[in-house]
């Protein structure tokens, strides 16, 4: 019979990171890091976002039927997709290069020879989306209220803006964010799967 525990209960915050993609990787190698600690590189903190992030899993199933029964015999998945989103509250070209999901690269610049120091990147014309492995790192709470923490990966996603960049008078400038899953056939430690899910219900142990 399932128990209820207060351990079940997710708090914030959430933190968004993202690396890229490497094939031996598994998540059990994450358990040492703790629930508020930061990600050693080559993990990268994407930034900071404004309100929840969302995450959604969703597919698309193929019924058999047969002429002599009235329900179905047989259902079967026919397309799935995972997703999570997000509003990204620091806009600055390194930012929006990840957020745009194109394998493009910022351009930064001293002051000098007429103009002042810059960061630059330009969109368009390259059809190729750039993959990587991201990872939502939130917290749960022990009934002896020890923070342990739990973990949504997605082993190989690509990102793209969904909403245009407003500036308005009282908020900050902001874009939403969308990081879509992909699937590993990769037949390595990453898991043929879209995402996993790993909740520590104890603390790492050596």
């Amino acid at each position: 019979m399932y128990k209820r525990q207060v351990a079940n209960i997710l708090t914030g915050p959430a933190v968004i990171w993202y690396r890229a993609p490497v094939a031996n990787f598994s998540p059990a190698d994450m358990d040492v890091i703790a629930a508020r600690a930061d990600f050693p590189s080559p993990w990268e903190r994407f930034g900071y976002t404004e309100g929840p992030t969302a995450f959604k899993y969703t597919r698309e199933e193929k019924e058999v039927t047969a002429n002599e029964a009235l329900a179905a015999l047989l259902r079967f998945s026919t397309f799935e997709a995972a997703t999570f989103s997000f509003a990204l509250k620091e806009v600055n070209p390194a930012t929006f290069n990840r957020a745009s999901g194109l394998a493009y690269s910022t351009t930064s610049g001293a002051p000098g020879g007429g103009h002042g120091g810059y960061e630059q990147f330009t969109v368009g014309g390259i059809a190729a989306l750039e993959t990587r492995l991201w990872c939502i790192s939130a917290i749960t709470v022990t009934d002896y209220g020890l923070e342990l923490p739990v973990r949504l990966y997605i082993w190989l996603g690509t990102a793209k803006i969904t909403d245009g960049l407003e500036w308005e008078r009282e908020g900050t400038p902001k874009i939403s964010v969308e990081i879509a899953a992909l699937q590993d056939d990769s037949h390595v430690l990453r898991g043929e799967k879209l995402f996993g899910y790993r909740n520590l219900w104890a603390p790492w142990a050596a």
